[in-house]
């Protein structure tokens, strides 16, 4: 049975690729790449310039997939690497990943460089859950929704983001999360790297100044999760209960887990809540 590997590549400093990655890409005769030149690049580099390469690209996975699936169907492995580091965060590899393991084929990953790794490694933050946003949404609203469900965890968070829109996203984060400590990565393991310990206001202030080009890393501190108001979850409760598309304690654990109060609390009000409901409809 053929064998799906799932390759780590350097993110910047080619010296970052391990033994065991470099011959995996040897004894590969595929290879599914998110960009066919860079990893032309690093296959010439090696001296494996005539591999056959599968573009993997967002715009391409669903066939792209296919195609990978195809090959190991012959009996030929496949490695799978990204434009840079640990294939399936924040790329679109995982869609390769599920269609072989769908098809029965193994799955081997080979370990190494990670941004996400290689950040958290040098912020100095208590150890600790985090949340991995990866790449926000482009668009503001969606942007800050998706920060205010990261927030509510409490969690530092690891966000990558483009030097174009650093400052927005400082902004974002600003107006969601507070002021918080931010430890903002750029260019890790190249020439040019730089690590600056900041502050959102700060990184908000001075990222349209700054004319800094390549993609960054940002850890975001954590934080006590907001604490909901009274009349936030008797909405919750409210909009639960009109729905009826959820049992009572169903419903209690639901508004819970997005409140941050006991299911017991929850539970409590709903009861008053609903018994209020049903006593004005017999009144009427």
């Amino acid at each position: 049975m053929a064998t799906l590997f799932v390759v780590a590549t350097p993110i910047g400093n080619l010296g970052d690729l391990s033994p065991r990655a470099a011959e995996t890409l040897a004894q590969c005769k595929v290879i599914a790449a998110e960009s066919v030149a860079r990893s032309r690049k690093l296959l010439s580099h090696l001296g494996l310039g005539g591999k056959k390469i599968i573009s993997c690209r967002e715009a391409n996975r669903q066939r792209s997939a296919d195609e990978v699936v195809a090959w190991l169907g012959q009996g030929c492995d496949v490695a799978l690497v990204s434009d840079a580091g640990t294939p399936g965060i924040s790329d679109p590899g995982a869609v390769v990943v599920r269609r072989a393991v769908e098809n029965g084929h193994a799955v081997c990953p080979i370990p190494g460089p990670s941004a996400a790794a290689a950040a958290l490694s040098v912020a100095g933050l208590e150890p600790s859950p985090v949340v991995l946003i990866g790449f926000l949404p482009p668009k503001t609203g969606a942007r800050r929704e998706v920060l205010q469900q990261a927030v509510q965890t409490g969690w530092p968070m690891i966000i990558f983001e483009g030097p174009h829109r650093l400052a927005r996203t400082a902004e974002d984060l600003l107006a969601v999360a507070g002021d918080r400590p931010v430890m903002a990565a750029r260019e890790l393991s190249k020439i040019h790297e730089q690590v600056v310990h900041t502050t959102c206001s700060q990184l908000a202030g001075t990222a349209p100044e700054s004319g800094a080009k390549g993609e960054y890393t940002l850890v975001v501190w954590g934080g006590e999760p907001p604490r909901p108001e009274p009349e936030d979850i008797d909405r919750l409760i409210s909009q639960g209960l009109e729905r009826g598309d959820a049992a009572p304690s169903e419903l209690a654990r639901q508004v819970a887990q997005a409140t941050g109060k006991t299911r017991k609390e929850v539970y409590r009000r709903l009861m008053e809540i609903k018994a209020a409901a049903e006593s004005d409809d017999s009144q009427d």
